[in-house]
């Protein structure tokens, strides 16, 4: 028997929880008239969702689930700052709401170590990626209403640095003189990847693997360097002792500094209105009360600066700037085929060169190669001085998957053609003509279904 786990939640439920639940005899009702397994289904992620809303996770058993909702609808999780037995600060926090929230806990680091990881570099971190451009924009987010709060200073990482690639720290944030490094992401679904693969960054993890693998080896040499110092006066022996005992000690501070360098977690939605929550979270964190409004107007201010806010556009002016923005892509697309064209000559002419320079013979798909190669670099040219036939006049937004935008296959079948001479002749450009095919289908769209309908004029 298949059971019905489609769960719909009643309007008056729905009211009801908008105007605050007293007595909560409609999500009661509701909540009777669930099955088993679509009460499980609610339950088993730990969260309670309505309207939209995440609720702090309850372990209670379904009887009490109501009179849970109803204590637990007044906070969604708060953000902790408090002092350890050893009087260092942490921020921890446990938060799920609408438009951001907060995952895990962050010791307070030193300005030496900080400033250690932001120095040195590991590289191979693209700044140039769409993925990159989205999740900059979610951390000028946080330091936006960070940043306007007095005594409150928010730093990104440097791109490259160990800070940010080997530790996930994204920002970091001074107040007084700790510093609290922030890993940010953009949605829920981003911290919880990351904590699937453990708190820690790859850095930190290797690090405390490596001394951990040496310290015992160490420990014993040094043990031994000990007992060999019987023939040293005591005061010798003494120093000696203090000298490894210190060695360890700084061991075991490295270690302890890398366990402690996990991030506090935080995704937040890229909008004015997380910025104004987010400003109201860490003032009532930090215990900043007075002008709250003033400073959510100053953050504000400074994110709609960096991002302003698009003016509400009409169906044709959407549709105009829509194939705009297409035309430029295909141009864009067009002047790296004819660069990857010129690659493409340049290899074929070198290795006919090389192959009569060492009397080897010219077979008639070399010069075949070579040929359809050039004659495609010029059909390309030519389609981009005619602006008519490349550009696209007009672009309808349509349900129904429709064919291609360019519909001549000269490129498309050249190219294809290109490849298989290649593989025939084992052409050490094959990998180079692979991409330029995928460059051409990317072009043409060619096997490509499109969710718009274009139509040439």
């Amino acid at each position: 028997m298949k059971h019905n786990l489609e769960i719909s939640i009643p309007h008056d439920v729905i009211l009801e929880w908008q105007n605050g639940i007293t007595d909560g005899n409609a999500i009661n009702q509701w909540w009777q008239s669930l099955t088993k397994e679509q009460r499980k289904l609610l339950l088993e992620p730990g969260f309670v969702f309505l309207q939209h809303q995440k609720i702090k996770e309850s372990k209670l058993d379904s009887e009490s689930l109501i009179p849970s909702l109803i204590k637990l609808s007044k906070s969604a999780g708060c953000l902790e700052l408090y002092q350890d037995d050893k009087n260092r600060f942490l921020l921890s926090g446990r938060i799920d709401r609408n438009l951001y929230g907060v995952r895990g806990k962050c010791y307070s680091q030193s300005p030496e170590f900080v400033g250690s990881m932001c120095n040195e570099f590991l590289g191979g971190y693209s700044v140039t990626s769409k993925n990159h451009q989205h999740g900059q924009k979610t951390v000028d987010v946080i330091c936006c209403a960070l940043n306007a709060l007095p005594g409150i200073t928010a730093a990104q990482t440097p791109s490259d640095s160990v800070a940010d690639v080997g530790l996930r720290w994204d920002v970091i944030i001074q107040w007084n003189d700790c510093y609290f490094p922030i890993q940010v992401k953009s949605s829920f679904i981003g911290i919880e990847k990351a904590l699937d693969t453990g708190n820690l960054g790859n850095y930190a993890q290797e690090k405390i693997e490596k001394i951990s693998i040496h310290d015992d080896k160490l420990y014993d040499l040094e043990n031994k360097f000990i007992e060999r110092a019987g023939k040293d006066s005591p005061e010798e022996r003494e120093n000696k002792k203090a000298y490894y005992q210190s060695r360890r000690e700084n061991r075991s501070h490295i270690i302890r500094k890398y366990i402690q360098s996990s991030p506090l977690y935080i995704w937040a939605a890229q909008n004015k209105e997380t910025v104004q929550l987010l400003v109201e979270l860490f003032a009532n964190t930090f215990k900043i009360d007075n002008n709250i409004k003033q400073y959510q107007e100053q953050a504000i201010a400074v994110y709609l600066e960096k991002y302003p806010e698009r003016k509400s556009l009409s169906i044709s002016e959407l549709r105009k700037q829509r194939i705009h923005e297409m035309n430029e892509k295909k141009k864009e697309q067009a002047e790296q085929i004819i660069q990857a064209l010129k690659e493409q000559i340049e290899g074929k002419q070198k290795r006919l060169r090389n192959r009569k320079a060492r009397k080897r013979p010219v077979v008639i798909e070399h010069n075949q190669a070579l040929k359809i190669a050039e004659n495609t670099l010029q059909y390309i040219q030519q389609l981009i001085e005619d602006k008519s036939k490349l550009k696209i006049r007009q672009r309808l937004f349509a349900s129904a998957r429709t064919k291609a935008w360019y519909f001549d296959k000269t490129l498309f079948n050249n190219i294809e053609k290109l490849r298989d001479i290649d593989k025939q002749t084992n052409s050490p450009m094959l990998q180079k003509t692979e991409e330029l095919f995928a460059l051409i289908q990317d072009f043409t769209e060619i096997g490509k279904d499109d969710e718009f309908d274009i139509k040439p004029e």
